[in-house]
């Protein structure tokens, strides 16, 4: 019986320190998960600044190459008329691409984007516009034409960057909500298994002190 007594303390010790064991393991994979969260926010991110960027850059070869046709010529018109209709093209994917966000999105972020929708489809009809008449260009209005072509390009491009960083923007306000929510999940999955494990270790503690006491019990009345 003494040999019992003396073995309970170290069977409640390897008992315990396997709970602890359990603890960590929870923890580290609420830490994974967390660690996982901000990886896929960040992502997001950097995609979105891509795509931005993409755009940007689109907008202003396409501006600079308006600026840069020759004189009056069937072909430079027919050049100015490719990349004016391209314009409009990205423009339409643009629109295509907030239509997305906007159902997705919610409260302010919806608002921005519906703004930048709204003020991006303007600068298409008007470059579409211009597009269509392009048959009253002469050699007379092609300088003027050229201008105001690069105008429209390069107002266009504000319109698509502008919808570009409220895309961005409602990304990062979605992403940052997700990590929150992500944070409070970890949290909440620590403090349970801390929880947990506390009152494991409670009841084995007070397993131990019974059994000891029952032992102590056994030994007395068998005395």
């Amino acid at each position: 019986m003494k040999k019992v007594l003396l073995l309970l303390p170290v069977a409640a010790m390897f008992f315990l320190a396997s709970c602890g064991e359990v603890q960590d393991a929870a923890n580290n994979a609420a830490d994974a998960a967390g660690d996982a969260a901000n990886s896929a926010v960040d992502a997001a991110g950097d995609a979105a600044n891509a795509a931005g960027d993409a755009a940007s850059s689109a907008a202003d070869a396409a501006t600079n190459a308006f600026g840069d046709l020759g004189e009056f010529s069937a072909e430079n018109m027919e050049a100015a008329k490719e990349k004016a209709s391209g314009a409009v093209s990205s423009m339409n994917e643009e629109i295509s691409g907030l239509d997305e966000k906007i159902a997705n999105a919610t409260g302010d972020a919806k608002t921005a984007l519906e703004e930048q929708k709204a003020a991006l489809t303007e600068k298409r009809d008007a470059m579409a516009a211009k597009v269509e008449d392009m048959g009253n260009v002469t050699a007379e209005n092609w300088d003027e034409f050229k201008s105001d072509m690069g105008g429209m390009m390069s107002s266009g491009k504000d319109a698509v960057s502008g919808a570009a960083g409220a895309a961005t923007d409602a990304a990062a306000g979605a992403a940052s909500s997700a990590t929150d929510a992500a944070a409070g999940a970890v949290d909440a999955t620590k403090e349970a298994a801390g929880n947990a494990t506390d009152a494991v270790k409670d009841a084995a503690g007070d397993a131990t002190t019974k059994g000891k006491d029952a032992v102590k019990g056994a030994i007395g009345g068998g005395k």
